[in-house]
Parts: C-alpha cells; sequence; structure tokens
C-alpha cells in the first residue's frame, strides 16, 4: 500500500481578452504556467515501511507548458460580477493536455 501526499506551487502568467465586445461578459485566456511539487510517499509492505519526500532539490520535480481558457460572468449587483473559468493545461515535459480546471470567481469594480 501506497499513502502520497503532494503540495504543489503553481505560477502561471496569463492574458485575458474579450470574445464578444457588446456584452463584455465572455473572454478568452492564453498564457504559460509553471509547477514545482513536494511529495512524500509511505510505502507499506511486508518488508517494512519505506518513507520517501521527492522535491525539487533531490528529484527535480517541475513542470512547465501553456493554458487556454474561456471564462465567463454576470453582472450580479452594481460592484460585483460572478463568473466561472474554465481552463485546459498543456504540459510541455509530456506533451499532452494534463488538467482541466473550473474555478468560480467573483470580481469587484472600484
Amino acid at each position: 500500500m501506497v499513502l502520497v501526499g503532494c503540495l504543489h506551487y503553481y505560477y502561471s502568467f496569463d492574458y485575458e481578452n474579450w470574445l464578444l465586445k457588446k456584452k463584455n461578459n465572455v473572454a478568452l485566456q492564453l498564457g504559460i504556467y509553471y509547477l514545482r511539487s513536494k511529495m512524500q510517499e509511505i510505502d507499506v509492505t511486508p518488508e517494512g515501511v519505506v518513507v520517501d519526500e521527492r522535491k525539487f532539490k533531490n528529484s527535480k520535480i517541475e513542470d512547465g507548458g501553456a493554458l487556454i481558457g474561456v471564462h465567463y460572468f454576470r453582472k450580479i449587483d452594481t460592484k460585483f460580477d460572478f463568473g466561472i473559468k474554465a481552463r485546459a493545461t498543456f504540459s510541455l515535459a509530456i506533451g499532452i493536455m494534463d488538467a482541466i480546471t473550473l474555478t468560480p470567481t467573483l470580481r469587484y469594480h472600484f
């Protein structure tokens, strides 16, 4: 039996532009990301227990890639917009799409 715990440091830089100029409620996102992970593993076997920690210093666990997304939002008040952001990330290390995320968003207008 293997138990794994992960901690991810995720950095992204993205650009957002309106798709529908008249409504201003749908935007397209393009960007890049960088990811570093720390992993703690506990392997329990009949021979014993092995505890291992992998991180950038000892295992060079890192990844980078590109992202594309769509951000939809609606005005819920005079100062607030509520929306949802859908993103797909493409890993350069393994050459495939590795994640799809849905994130709720809340914007405040000054």
